[in-house]
């Protein structure tokens, strides 16, 4: 009171509330994706534990009261391994407030309702939950009818339609009230307005509910993205039904975007009519209608396989009329995406306009000038071992110095492109190639290779090729042989120096010294400091970072957390190890080598298997010890470092993303098939070395290739935000996912919409440099020509029935054309072996062969293989033998001399 007394004489007393809850109204990137892990929690629990408990007691006819069903569901989300939701551990979410359980004819749809000790009673029954993870809240509240009649229905339905209009109506920009005024005005057609709640929810995060930016009508604070809403629309007091009255209520945890409608984060949990409804005692119907049923949390990834032996949900009387993903799903999930292009393709035309370079910076400046590489300063520092007429490979100076009408030249090793060495008769030639101002720096206005010298001067006259000839095939051999060295040597230090350079200086890491600090200790690095068991240390979290102490190795290795862009935590539940992964905004060098990826692991099996000569007995003591053993020490580690983990984002601002299993899905981002597992931001590979960690954020689009009904496996590409620019082998344009299985392809799609990535769809493999060359080349003309539309496997078809077979000028430039770029990474290798023969068929199918095309395109049956033996049998023997061989054996035949 004191202070506050103190403060009063300076200055007069100010309400700082209302401020404080627009900071906490307006969330950043990592709040909004730790609101839909919340959302993903509550969603989950409901749709594998509320709904599934529900139908329990419905289908026994069981005696349950409000308050222990919701004790039941409460206990789910404290242990939501209940619901069968995975990368969750137990002691990590918290409810909201007590799950509300209401029916019988008493509603009230305040949030500050409880569950009664009624018996739950079929009818109208109202369900509602949160779930607070990493302190951040979310809600779902929904309305199941068991055997609804049909004023019910209706008033359901346009409780529904004024939901999705409030939702519609939550654009930035726009007042808070217009949200409410747009469900009220739908609501009014059916005369239902005046039932409805004084407010439709309000903002939610860090708190439960925030009464300055409740959504009602004298509310006209205006919405701004990155906002957070507890949408609850509730109608009540409705007493068409004969036996009680009843209310009515849907309730979503929704996310304000920077254009076009919101994210429903609890969209998992489907609100259609069809979906809450439920007919008891229906045994007909439920042989006709219920079929296999598609688990939206399954494609989801977060919850666990739990059907039964016959491979289809448990049969109920109380059945579920809606089965599988609903056309307005889908449709939901097309509109996104059309609205996600239109977006992205107003964004680029307004940065084109403004000249802005999609956030990356300009250029770094990596080109070195001729005259920095200097072979000699003067004559008399060239080799005494020089010999008249004879090339001479100085492997000190990296230089060559080579015979021109006599008189010794020394080249640099930078000005050496290429050399070989052919044969003809009885010499050897050998060809040497230099670098000129044409190769190095354009052709046709791009750049070609910007990572070799430049020219100072441009005019001056270059020499482009030097050819030797010798008859002795030994000396130009052992020259080629050490100019190659020399070269590859030359280039490989290069290639180290531009590495280090772009290494940034980090800051000192701030010790903590006088108390005790989270420590990981038995752990093993990737890059290793070491070898073998001395490849072991302590990883120790300080004030701003990490550092990996080695005493074996006699070394320490500092992470920032300032420098880390990703943290990774995954558990040893199929794999041999549990691991810490780091994927680092700059680069460190470990030893010798520059990595932006850092990794600590344990093992959790030992590397030893013990051999006998007895081969081990069916329930063996000696074995089921071992594997408990094995369990045990799984659990142990898996513990360890999730306490780690814990203990970490409790001292600093990391946060650590857990791969999600479910969603897992095998690939060859490289050369191999690997097991590849999405992430809140990332597709990750951790497990093999090198890791594959591709941030969803550095995202354009996606695309599906070759994805045919009669292909088992198909491609998705990732086109990189900053393909506008010229790539470099360090920063590339786009990166390529081959042989994913086609029952993949659903799941991916909805996990690429959620995560607000544009995604089209092909039936054949695109030349990936070709086409974003072509488009570098006249951006203006890209845009101005609906951007990427030219994907859209969709408007390709329209288009073809339309206008038949032509094409337009604009966009033949972004068909495939393998001709054009001989050193694409676009190759057979990408794909495994079976990939490969489909990629074969797809490209011999959909090419740009005009003669493929003809042979596709005639009626002409062809002829069997026996008619086509005969024909050349035929052929052969009215031509007759031709060589004088041939001759000399029919002679031979004959007798004839």
């Amino acid at each position: 009171e004191g202070v506050f007394e103190a403060c009063a004489e300076v200055g007069e007393k100010v309400n700082v509330a209302e401020a404080v809850g627009y900071c906490l109204a307006v969330k950043d990137d990592v709040e909004v994706g730790r609101m839909k892990r919340s959302s993903l929690i509550s969603a989950g629990v409901f749709q594998k534990y509320l709904v599934r408990q529900l139908e329990e007691i419905l289908d026994k006819e069981k005696k349950i009261t409000h308050e222990k069903f919701s004790d039941m569901v409460d206990g789910a989300i404290l242990d939501p391994t209940k619901a069968k939701i995975k990368g969750v551990k137990p002691g990590t979410v918290f409810s909201s407030y007590p799950p509300i359980i209401q029916s019988g004819g008493k509603y009230d749809l305040r949030p500050t309702a409880a569950s009664d000790d009624s018996i739950l009673h079929p009818g109208v029954i109202l369900a509602s939950l949160g779930a607070r993870n990493n302190f951040y809240c979310s809600n779902i509240g929904r309305t199941f009818l068991i055997d609804p009649t049909e004023k019910q229905a209706r008033n359901y339905e346009a409780l529904h339609a004024a939901h999705e209009a409030a939702l519609n109506a939550m654009l930035p920009g726009k007042p808070i009230s217009e949200v409410y005024d747009a469900a009220v005005a739908v609501l009014k057609k059916v005369a239902l307005h005046d039932k409805v709640t004084k407010n439709f929810g309000s903002s939610i995060g860090l708190e439960f509910r925030d009464s300055a930016w409740l959504i009602s009508p004298k509310n006209t604070k205006p919405l701004e993205p990155g906002m957070v809403f507890n949408l609850a629309i509730g109608v009540q007091d409705l007493d068409d039904d004969p036996n009680n009255k009843y209310a009515l209520l849907i309730a979503d945890t929704v996310a304000v975007n920077p254009s076009g409608p919101p994210d429903v984060l609890t969209s998992m949990m489907k609100k259609g009519l069809k979906v809450i409804s439920y007919k008891l005692n229906d045994e007909e119907d439920n042989e006709a209608e219920e079929a296999e049923e598609v688990d939206p949390l399954k494609d989801e990834g977060i919850v666990e396989n739990d059907d039964d032996g016959d491979g289809g949900r448990r049969r109920r009387k109380a059945v579920n009329t809606e089965t599988g993903e609903t056309a307005e799903a889908k449709e939901a999930r097309d509109k996104h995406q059309r609205a996600l292009a239109e977006r992205k393709l107003k964004e680029a035309r307004d940065r084109l306009d403004k000249g802005i370079d999609q956030g990356h910076g300009a250029k770094s400046s990596e080109e070195k000038s001729m005259n920095e590489y200097l072979a000699y300063k003067d004559p008399s520092q060239y080799p005494n071992l020089i010999k008249p007429r004879q090339i001479f490979v100085d492997m000190d100076a990296e230089t060559i110095i080579v015979p021109l009408n006599g008189i010794p030249v020394p080249f640099h090793i930078s000005m050496i492109k290429s050399a070989s060495k052919s044969e003809e008769g009885r010499h050897t030639y050998l060809r040497i190639n230099f670098h000129t101002a044409v190769s190095t720096n354009t052709i046709g206005g791009r750049t070609v290779n910007a990572k070799t010298p430049l020219f100072t001067d441009k005019k001056a006259e270059f020499l482009k090729e030097l050819n030797y000839r010798s008859a002795n095939s030994v000396n130009l051999s052992e020259t080629l042989r050490k100019i190659n060295d020399l070269c590859k040597r030359f280039k490989t230090r290069q290639a180290v120096q531009r590495e280090e350079e772009k290494m940034v200086e980090q800051d000192e890491l701030v010790l903590i010294r006088n108390q005790k600090i989270p420590t990981l200790a038995d752990v093993s690095m990737r890059p290793p400091l070491a070898t073998g068991k001395k490849n072991t240390g302590f990883l120790e979290t300080h004030k701003n970072g990490f550092r990996y102490r080695n005493s074996r190795a006699h070394g320490h290795i500092d992470l920032l957390f300032s420098n880390i862009q990703n943290a990774f935590y995954q558990e040893a539940e199929k794999e041999v190890i549990v691991l810490l992964h780091f994927h680092l905004k700059n680069p460190i060098k470990v030893k010798s080598k520059v990595t932006r990826d850092v990794q600590f692991y344990t093992e959790v099996v030992d590397s030893v298997v013990k051999l006998g000569d007895q081969r081990a007995r069916a329930y063996d003591r000696d074995e089921l010890e071992e594997e408990q053993r094995e369990r045990e020490m799984r659990n142990h580690l898996n513990k360890r470092y999730f306490r780690f983990t814990k203990a970490v984002e409790e001292l600093s601002n990391l946060e650590f993303d857990i791969p999600y299993r479910g969603l897992g899905f095998t690939g060859a981002p490289r050369s191999a098939n690997v097991f590849l597992m999405p992430t809140m931001s990332c597709i990750v590979d951790l497990i093999d070395w090198p890791p594959f960690v591709l941030n969803l954020e550095d995202v354009e689009i996606a695309h599906f290739e070759r994805v045919q009904f009669q292909l088992r496996n198909f491609d998705l590409v990732f086109v990189f935000k900053w393909f506008e620019k010229t790539p470099t082998k360090e920063k590339p344009e786009w990166t390529r996912i081959s042989s994913i299985p086609m029952q993949d392809l659903d799941g991916l799609k909805k996990f690429l919409d959620e995560q607000q990535i544009k995604y089209y769809e092909g039936t054949a493999n695109l030349n990936w440099p070709v086409t974003l060359r072509t488009i570098r080349d006249d951006l203006e003309s890209f845009y101005a020509d609906s951007g990427w539309d030219f994907l859209d496997l969709h408007t390709k078809v329209a288009g073809e029935e339309s206008e038949g077979s032509s094409i337009e000028s604009g966009d033949q430039g972004f068909e495939p054309d393998a001709s054009e770029d001989e050193g694409s990474d676009f190759s057979s290798s990408d794909s495994g072996s079976e990939a490969g023969s489909d990629s074969d068929i797809v490209d011999e199918l959909e090419g740009d062969s005009a003669e493929g095309e003809a042979e596709l395109e005639s009626d002409e049956e062809g002829e069997d293989w026996d008619e086509l033996e005969k024909k050349a049998k035929r052929s052969d023997r009215e031509k007759g033998p031709d060589s004088e061989e041939e001759r000399e054996r029919e002679r031979s035949k004959g007798g004839g001399g």
